[in-house]
């Protein structure tokens, strides 16, 4: 354990692994492969904290949040927001 802002926190790192190991499997004519180069997020997006999250979401991605049931993309189409309930958005980073 190690001392982080006041509190006592487990000292270890998180690393990102495959799921599935980089699977790739051929199947009558067509290749199915694990997607291991792009990140999901989802943020929640209380009543209270609407603007100020949809304003850091734009300050770091150019993108403003879609209305209900919509997505938005980005310029370059690395990231690709969708809006599906409302208190939440996922997000789809090519990184």
């Amino acid at each position: 354990m190690i001392l982080k802002e006041g509190v006592y926190v487990s000292d270890y790192e998180l690393l990102a692994e495959s799921p599935l190991g980089g699977v790739e499997m051929e199947l009558d004519g067509f290749t199915i492969t694990e997607v291991t180069d792009k990140s999901l997020v989802m943020v929640a997006l209380p009543r209270d904290k609407f603007s100020d999250i949809e304003s850091s979401i734009n300050k770091s991605c150019g993108l403003k949040l879609p209305e209900m049931q919509n997505s938005t993309n980005s310029k370059d189409s690395s990231i690709t927001l969708w809006r599906l309930q409302k208190k939440s958005s996922f997000g789809l980073l090519f990184l």
